[in-house]
């Protein structure tokens, strides 16, 4: 079966959000909790051929999420943990959990670096 290769985005619609003006912040999470944000990705293929996400979204892009979302976390744990609404514990938890998915997708990323792209089995598409 042959893959279909699809542009990859560069960027995230959210990133040209200024956060600092409270309609520009109050739409983009109004887009996002209805899902008018996915619209940017790329669309399914016309006919039989069934894509996953993982079709449309590269491992560089979800490493390149997982950091961003480390970063925002960082600064959102430390406002809830000195609002008390969240313990240092638990944040430390959380912490560690995203830190080990980045952790697993660039060891993905690192493994299929090792693997001549012929070898590669096909993924199921089921």
């Amino acid at each position: 079966m042959t893959q279909t290769h699809l542009p990859v985005l560069i960027g995230d619609p959210m990133d040209s959000v200024d956060w600092q003006k409270p309609e520009e912040a109050s739409l983009a999470c109004h887009e996002w909790q209805h899902g008018s944000h996915i619209d940017s990705l790329p669309k399914q293929p016309q006919g039989n051929e069934k894509m996953s996400v993982l079709d449309r979204v590269s491992l560089a892009d979800q490493i390149a999420e997982v950091h961003r979302e480390i970063e925002m976390r960082k600064r959102v744990y430390i406002r809830q943990v000195d609002n008390g609404k969240m313990t240092a514990t638990e944040a430390a938890r959380r912490s560690t959990v995203m830190a080990a998915v980045l952790e697993t997708l660039e060891e993905l990323r690192n493994a299929k670096r090792q693997v001549p792209e012929g070898d590669l089995p096909p993924r199921s598409l089921g």
